[in-house]
């Protein structure tokens, strides 16, 4: 049961990071991208200075909203081809929500 417990602990507090303006539009601008985005590009995206995306992102991928990728951006392969980049994915999350029945008196 206490397992339960953190796991919908989990899911109502990813859900209450969206209500944070920056959070919902980095999350609504990722999720619609085809492919994986870059910190530059989300912040140029939502109009919003890099650090400042760099740290909504990471909160949103520490609640699980979205997935770190890593790409190599140029294209090129092997050796000395460069570290790849890590990039931000996100897929749309379905939850559901239970409320318990209000007894009637």
């Amino acid at each position: 049961m206490v397992a339960v417990e953190k796991s919908r602990e989990a899911q109502i507090s990813a859900v209450a990071a969206l209500e944070e303006p920056i959070n919902r539009r980095l999350y609504d601008y990722v999720v619609c991208q085809p492919d994986p985005v870059g910190r530059d590009q989300a912040a140029a995206a939502v109009a919003v200075p890099r650090g400042t995306v760099a740290k909504h992102l990471d909160r949103l991928v520490e609640r699980g909203l979205l997935d770190v990728v890593y790409r190599r951006r140029s294209g090129r392969t092997g050796p000395g081809a460069g570290r790849p980049a890590s990039c931000i994915a996100g897929r749309l999350k379905t939850w559901s929500c239970r409320c318990p029945h209000a007894a009637t008196t």
